[in-house]
């Protein structure tokens, strides 16, 4: 499959995300046998998307490859919410978990710590502010191993 046609995929899959007030979080183009296979992660800036709105990003999606006839020999399209039990890498990961529980696995110790765990309050570019007990708690993104929502 060819760079181009993956490229163009995605842009689709980005404009019709902005279209809609929603965020694509991850797509993925794989040909299996004769048929290609298109995943979507989409949720919405703050999160919670909804079915009725993965639905219709998949219907424009559809749409969409249908009228450029991307994929003659047949397609499919899955668009999905990412899951609470997702990792957390960007900015705009932590900006939509804002007031829920998240736990840090650290590169180096804050605050004495290589694991921390707090209510996520903001995020930005340098770090994620979380609290504990009352008391806030900046952990910068650049030493964040892994980060992922408790449930």
């Amino acid at each position: 499959m060819s760079e181009s046609i993956l490229e163009e995929v995605q842009q689709l899959a980005e404009n019709l995300c902005e279209q809609l007030g929603l965020d694509l979080v991850h797509i993925a183009v794989k040909r299996v046998n004769q048929v290609t296979n298109i995943d979507a992660l989409t949720d919405r800036p703050r999160g919670g998307i909804t079915i009725e709105e993965c639905s219709r990003l998949n219907r424009l999606l559809c749409d969409e490859v249908d009228a450029r006839e991307l994929f003659p020999a047949g397609y499919t399209v899955r668009v999905s919410s990412p899951g609470v039990d997702r990792p957390l890498r960007h900015e705009r990961d932590f900006l939509r978990v804002i007031g829920r529980p998240v736990r840090f696995y650290l590169s180096q110790k804050v605050a004495g710590k290589l694991e921390q765990v707090g209510l996520v309050e903001t995020a930005d570019a340098n770090g994620v502010m979380i609290s504990q007990n009352s008391e806030s708690l900046t952990i910068p993104m650049e030493l964040i191993n892994k980060a992922i929502q408790e449930i």
